[in-house]
């Protein structure tokens, strides 16, 4: 007996968005080996200390930690790339723990970025 198919089919998505994932940890990878100045580190890493702040304040309240698990922030956790991290370590002279991979990205305590960029800051001024 032959099977008739149906009018329809389902579109498989599994392949664009392993494509796509893919495509994105290339250019990540990508961009991760492009040297950054001293002044856009500092920029970019008091930036997130900003959003950092504001998500802590913001968990004060009921609607801003429900705010906070709907958009999946971590409260005093930072994602930090893996080329920012290694770089403020150089500035802030010291050696890390582990092998840091440029080409990842890390979660660090609020309190330890901030210690470790006003060390950075210190040494570079």
């Amino acid at each position: 007996m032959i099977e008739k198919k149906p009018v329809w089919e389902r579109f498989s998505y599994g392949y664009l968005y392993r494509e796509s994932k893919k495509r994105l940890r290339n250019f990540h990878k990508l961009c991760a080996n492009i040297p950054i100045s001293d002044k856009e580190l500092f920029v970019a890493i008091d930036n997130r200390l900003k959003v950092a702040a504001q998500v802590i304040k913001r968990d004060n309240s009921f609607f801003g930690h429900l705010f906070n698990r709907f958009l999946f922030e971590k409260v005093g956790v930072i994602d930090i790339t893996g080329n920012q991290l290694k770089r403020l370590l150089e500035l802030a002279g010291q050696q890390p723990v582990e092998i840091i991979d440029i080409a990842r990205d890390y979660e660090i305590d609020y309190g330890e970025l901030v210690e470790l960029l006003e060390k950075a800051l210190l040494i570079v001024n």
